[in-house]
């Protein structure tokens, strides 16, 4: 009988079992409170993370990912490095998050700040008291794990923000974070706990004021929902550019 080895060494005779095992061990953070989870560049190398249930917390995802889920999470800070897929954030109450994603989507999150990079229109649905700016997080590792998420850090739809909630267009939910509101010095006391000096200084990889250069409209926008496939998004936004590579999640992966 095959016997499969999990990275810490617990042996299963169930393939599945230790795909599941591999996956809650080495990208999952889960039931945490006033703690500090990382994971350090090359820990990650594209797997898809799930981040649930945290309180107090401050999260440090600095390498590049697959897709991401947040749920359920409070009071929290959250950074997450280039993620070639989506990143869900469901049920978060105010958190601060610095994100770089080829998609991002929140539902049921209230009082957020988002320092976003997105290669697409944010959305948002059933949220409220939202706050958005440029993406704001520099270590010189950043700008290999861009390439290697396949994300043009020049193309940034951070303001493009659609609400599911909004057909009006009212802005009610959301806003755009005032310049003198931004923190350009949020995560240096954070990353200087686990980076070399050298390894926090900025690459100025995403610049402050940079703008599209496709001109991605909303139109189709009005049927995305959590239940929206990764491909039904993408043919919406109609892409001027080639669709970036998608990799399978880590439990259906061969």
């Amino acid at each position: 009988m095959q016997v499969f080895t999990a990275s810490d060494g617990t042996q299963f005779e169930d393939r599945n079992e230790w795909r599941k095992y591999e996956f809650e061990t080495n990208y999952t953070f889960r039931n945490q409170a006033q703690e500090t989870l990382i994971k350090l560049p090359g820990s990650i190398c594209g797997q898809p993370f799930d981040v649930s249930d945290l309180k107090n917390c401050v999260v440090m995802l600095l390498d590049h990912t697959d897709q991401v889920q947040v749920d359920h999470v409070v009071a929290t800070k959250v950074f997450l490095g280039p993620s070639s897929s989506s990143v869900f954030i469901r049920n978060c109450s105010d958190c601060v998050f610095t994100i770089a994603c080829k998609q991002l989507r929140f539902r049921d999150c209230i009082n957020c700040t988002v320092y976003l990079y997105s290669f697409t229109a944010p959305i948002i649905e059933t949220s409220s008291e939202m706050r958005f700016a440029p993406f704001n997080g520099m270590y010189r590792q950043l700008s290999t794990q861009f390439h290697e998420a396949r994300l043009d850090p020049h193309c940034n739809l951070w303001s493009k923000v659609y609400d599911f909630n909004d057909p009006n267009k009212t802005g009610h939910n959301w806003r755009l974070l005032l310049t003198e509101e931004e923190d350009p010095d949020l995560w240096k006391p954070s990353l200087r706990q686990v980076l070399s000096e050298e390894d926090c200084k900025s690459e100025e990889l995403v610049p402050g004021n940079c703008t599209s250069q496709a001109d991605l409209t909303l139109g189709g926008m009005q049927s995305f929902t959590f239940d929206t496939t990764q491909e039904e998004a993408e043919r919406a936004l109609c892409y001027e550019k080639e669709p970036l590579a998608i990799f399978p999640h880590a439990l259906n992966s061969a």
